[in-house]
């Protein structure tokens, strides 16, 4: 997740330049944005823009996670005498499963159906 900070440069009290410059206390690098305002209305456009961004940009951890368990029994089990085929396999097999993966779905009839009919 990646905090955006929106600040009004005009309104409220000067105070809050003192709170920006202290982000970096408190944040890493590279974790929050600072977005200013420039006009009326603006605010609300960029909470919009930040609130669609963070429904887009799936977590590096969900990616990991959704292709962690078969990726895991693959690379336990595969040799120099594995053909490249099967590799294939299981990186088309994880996937479908990151697409029509949800919280859950392993332990639904849905959920491993989603997965059946994508295969």
């Amino acid at each position: 997740m990646k905090f955006v900070f929106i600040v009004n440069p005009i309104s409220g009290t000067k105070g809050k330049q003192h709170i920006v410059k202290l982000l970096p206390d408190y944040f890493e690098e590279g974790s929050y944005a600072i977005r200013y305002t420039e006009r009326a209305g603006h605010a609300e456009e960029l909470a919009r823009e930040a609130a669609q961004a963070e429904k887009e940009v799936v977590p590096e951890e969900e990616i990991d996670k959704g292709k962690a368990a078969l990726t895991e029994l693959f690379n336990g089990v595969k040799n120099i005498n594995t053909p490249i085929i099967v590799e294939r396999i299981v990186t088309d097999i994880d996937d479908i499963v990151k697409i029509v993966r949800f919280d859950g779905w392993q332990n639904t009839t849905g959920g491993k159906q989603e997965v059946k009919k994508a295969l």
